[in-house]
């Protein structure tokens, strides 16, 4: 065991907010507007890590010109009246300022010749604010540490800390030295995003569904889990971002006939449609014989061509050294698994300060239960970075206020010895199992289409079988360095966060947006009206439904299916 390992680095802080993407970022923004004491930490390093930095640079910008009403009708719809009105009434009308306020701070917003935000076409969007993500995200570290709140990197976070019902801070330990560290905390936000069994694409490789296995130890309820089987696309060939743009650019998807095929499946958003029906798509013209499928941008306006170049040099650098030029020419494409990444599933929210069902703990961006404002909806697009600054804000400032009303409690020695001896025990082994090869195993089970496009309740069944073995073998792995103990508790996270999904998606017993079963192939909407809350217990993982607030429609003209 390394020798920093045996020390206990002790930090007290107001407000811990733990993810330091974009959500993790606005948290810590806010709750130091309110709190004195206030600490980012992240696994790998803010500012340059994560989705929010590989992102395709798009956030869904609601204005009061924009007709709140239409925008609702589209989503509800396309997500199957599974979200809350009210919800989206409130992300929208908060995106408005919080972007107003980002652009006041000289944020790296693309701007037309009078110096006006521009808004482009995106994946379910018309009215996107763009900008480079990478750029974006080192603007937002730098706004953090001048508002003077803390950042802390190479911090793996693996339990919560309790003193009765409430959450009172974290443990974790330092990725590089294996320094062990305590931290007691006033209130603590989850912001580190979903799980996405390390899918192949850009930002990815470390989002494995930590924020969940926290949230679940600590006896919060996580919603909608069954939707956590995103699939967006890409070229086999290496692992790329920003198709939420390129599919309403000019972007086009054909079979190997030279077919354009996306009319069949949606006759309105066609080759720009969500990504739930892009990998069904896919996956059926494969099937029938007409694969492999195909993509580029040859009929992409010159003006967003120089654009995406702009917002995405990374990804045009890495077509560049492959010989690949999708403005000239078409190339092989796949459904791409991203798993939990822009889907509704996460931490439930009991209330729009974004608290989670246990005292003190807030959840924020891909971490939180974005179903109340998608539905069912799979890869929506824009509107999952609009989620992530709005839920951001939110939870940043209840975290705040919170802190300052009850203050910072001690969670007690016996406690952290025994998170203590949790966190660092695959290093103590001599013997143990691969975390890579076990994930591996997660991966099979997870990411093939007839486990995650197309369900069904028997090759569920077996999934589900193994994932709980894996979740046995978990807990005997073997770490060598600090490095491959981060990697056990990615790979212990993934395994619980994998039963999560399949006793959901067994549960929901047809098929809504992103959830599609062969063997429930239609839409209930008689018994399936209905959000599924899962959460610990005694027996293990307890699950209930609750009705969709469907009388809420009613505010806004929409008039919801008949039950």
């Amino acid at each position: 065991m390394p020798a920093d390992a045996l020390r206990n680095e002790v930090i007290e802080v107001d407000v811990l907010v733990i993810g330091g993407g974009l959500a993790g970022c606005w948290a810590a923004l806010r709750a130091k507007d309110l709190a004195g004491r206030v600490l980012l930490v992240e696994k790998a390093r803010v500012g340059s890590s994560g989705a929010s930095t590989f992102c395709a640079g798009d956030i869904l910008w609601w204005t009061p010109q924009d007709d709140l009403e239409a925008w609702l009708q589209h989503y509800a719809e396309r997500g199957g009246f599974l979200l809350d009105p009210e919800w989206f009434e409130l992300l929208c009308r908060n995106i408005y300022e919080r972007v107003l306020e980002m652009d006041s701070w000289g944020a790296p917003f693309e701007k037309d010749e009078h110096g006006d935000l521009v808004r482009k076409q995106g994946r379910g969007t018309d009215a996107a604010v763009v900008f480079p993500g990478y750029q974006l995200m080192k603007f937002m570290r730098r706004k953090v540490l001048e508002r003077g709140a803390r950042v802390m990197d190479r911090i793996c976070v693996t339990r919560l800390l309790k003193e009765g019902d409430g959450v009172v801070g974290a443990v974790g330990f330092n990725t590089i030295n294996g320094r062990f560290c305590t931290i007691k905390a006033g209130a603590t936000v989850i912001a580190s995003g979903g799980c996405c069994w390390k899918g192949n694409y850009y930002g990815l490789d470390m989002i494995c569904g930590e924020s969940f296995a926290l949230a679940y130890e600590a006896g919060a309820a996580l919603s909608n889990m069954e939707y956590s089987n995103t699939f967006n696309s890409s070229t086999p060939r290496f692992d790329i971002y920003g198709m939420s743009r390129f599919q309403r650019l000019g972007g086009k998807f054909t079979n190997a006939g030279g077919e354009r095929f996306m009319e069949k499946y949606d006759p309105e958003m066609k080759d720009g449609a969500y990504t739930h029906t892009l990998a069904m798509a896919m996956y059926r013209e494969m099937k029938a014989g007409r694969g492999p499928v195909y993509f580029d941008l040859i009929e992409m306006p010159e003006k967003d061509r120089a654009l995406s170049l702009k917002l995405l040099p990374m990804l045009f650098k890495l077509l560049e050294r492959s010989g690949l030029d999708l403005f000239k020419e078409r190339a092989e494409w796949m459904p791409s698994f991203v798993g939990a990444m822009g889907s509704a599933k996460g931490i439930k929210l009991t209330d729009t300060d974004c608290s989670s069902t246990v005292p003190g703990l807030y959840a924020a961006g891909d971490a939180a239960c974005q179903g109340l404002v998608i539905g069912a909806i799979m890869g929506p697009g824009a509107i999952n970075l609009t989620w992530a600054i709005v839920t951001g804000f939110l939870a940043g400032e209840a975290a705040a206020r919170f802190a300052q009303e009850r203050g910072v409690l001690e969670p007690g020695t016996a406690q952290i010895q025994q998170a203590r001896e949790y966190t660092l025990r695959p290093l103590n082994r001599k013997k143990g199992a691969s975390p890579d090869d076990l994930y591996y195993e997660l991966q099979k089970i997870v990411i093939p289409g007839e486990h995650s496009i197309i369900r069904q309740g028997e090759r569920m069944q077996q999934a589900l079988a193994r994932a709980l073995e894996i979740q046995d073998e978990a807990g005997r792995l073997r770490a060598q360095d600090p490095h491959y103990l981060v990697k056990c508790h990615e790979t212990v996270a993934s395994a619980l966060t994998t039963e999560m999904v399949y006793r959901s998606g067994l549960l929901r017993t047809e098929s809504r947006g992103g959830h599609f079963r062969e063997d429930y192939p239609e839409t209930d909407n008689k018994n399936w009206l209905k959000w599924i809350t899962l959460e610990k217990s005694v027996g293990g993982m307890a699950l209930s439904t609750q009705a969709v607030p469907l009388h809420k429609y009613q505010k806004y003209g929409i008039t919801p299916p008949s039950t």
